[in-house]
C-alpha cells in the first residue's frame, strides 16, 4: 500500500509538498508588505480573514489593510 503525498496548494497556484513551507510562502506573499519603497499597497476587505499581517521595512509607502486582522 502506498502512502498517499499530500500536497498544499497557495492562493497563487504555487504547490507545496511541505505544509511548513506552503505555511511560510502563504505568509510571506499574502500576509506581508516587506521592503518597499515608494509603493502604494492595499488589501481589500476579505483578503486577510483574520489573518496575522506582518508590515516591516517600508519607506514614504501608502499602506492600506482594509480588512480584520489578528495583529499587525
Amino acid at each position: 500500500c502506498r502512502a498517499r503525498m499530500v500536497t498544499f496548494t497557495a492562493t497563487d497556484g504555487t504547490k507545496f509538498t511541505s505544509r511548513e513551507e506552503y505555511r511560510s510562502y502563504e505568509m510571506e506573499t499574502q500576509y506581508t508588505f516587506r521592503n518597499k519603497e515608494g509603493e502604494s499597497l492595499r488589501k481589500m476587505p476579505g483578503s486577510t480573514q483574520g489573518q496575522p499581517f506582518d508590515i516591516a521595512d517600508c519607506n514614504n509607502c501608502t499602506l492600506e489593510v482594509l480588512d480584520y486582522t489578528d495583529m499587525v
